[in-house]
């Protein structure tokens, strides 16, 4: 039946798309083999109507979750969109694109750094350790905060001298403040990616995407289909700028309220939610 679907799947489809999705298909039969074979080799017996036991984990955690990558994916398409759609678009989204593999070079550690946390936070607020857990979040913050900030003014410094090995098209003007807007964003990104770990950490994934996620990405695209017109890319660039400052305030609130740095009993309290 399976091998029908794909072969019904693969007709179907225009060839480029095919040729993206069709490696997902193979991985996903190879996984589902992998995965049969390891629970045969364990005796674990999978019962599918036991499944609705996890119906907690997936409707407070896995769907906002999910809703959260659905909505940041339109946001940054239609900021592209509003880009290549000005007088001269395409060379426009070229120097952003440029620029934006520098801003990923600079969140490459902190993004490390947090992924290795996460799992150190959930472990210590499972166990309720409280001071293992606030030991280990504010060297995270601290150890995320330092190494986003000396990247982004290493970008800020010498981006723009950087940006010639892309060529002579690449050293206009709006270059210097694209840089820099990348610089002050990918700084402001990395900050709330560390605090956070304390929401994610608690579980209050619809807080964060009804508060931080959703709010953050009609910010995006309105504030794109303002600025891209006036500025270009560094238009686009300001824009992430100005979201990702956002969300960061909005997390600093949501953790102050929290405060489980100050008060350890919060550690043991119920999900976040609006007092009335």
């Amino acid at each position: 039946m399976l091998t029908i679907g794909v072969l019904a799947v693969s007709m179907a489809m225009p060839p480029p798309l095919l040729v993206a999705v069709l490696p997902e298909i193979v991985l996903l039969v190879i996984f589902s083999v992998a995965l049969r074979r390891e629970l045969d080799s364990r005796g674990i017996i999978v019962r599918r109507r036991e499944g609705f036991q996890e119906r907690d984990i997936l409707l407070k955690f896995a769907l906002p979750a999910a809703l959260s990558g659905l909505t940041t994916t339109p946001a940054i398409w239609l900021g592209n969109a509003f880009l290549v759609r000005q007088v001269d678009g395409f060379s426009e989204m070229g120097i952003y694109t440029a620029a934006n593999n520098f801003r990923m070079m600079v969140l490459f550690l902190p993004t490390l750094v947090n992924g290795v946390s996460g799992a150190i936070l959930n472990n210590h607020r499972g166990q309720g350790n409280v001071e293992a857990y606030r030991s280990a979040y504010v060297l995270n913050l601290k150890a995320t905060v330092i190494s986003a900030v000396a990247g982004a003014v290493a970008m800020a410094l010498v981006g723009e001298w950087a940006m010639q090995a892309f060529g002579s098209a690449f050293v206009a003007t709006s270059v210097k403040f694209v840089i820099l807007f990348m610089a002050l964003s990918v700084a402001l990104e990395s900050a709330g990616i560390a605090v956070y770990q304390l929401i994610s950490s608690h579980g209050h994934m619809w807080l964060s995407f009804s508060a931080i996620a959703l709010p953050r990405d009609v910010l995006t695209v309105v504030t794109a289909y303002w600025l891209t017109p006036l500025y270009g890319a560094a238009g686009l660039a300001a824009t992430y700028a100005i979201a990702f400052l956002f969300s960061l305030l909005v997390m600093l609130c949501i953790s102050s309220r929290m405060k489980l740095l100050r008060d350890a009993r919060v550690f043991y309290s119920r999900p976040l939610t609006p007092s009335h």
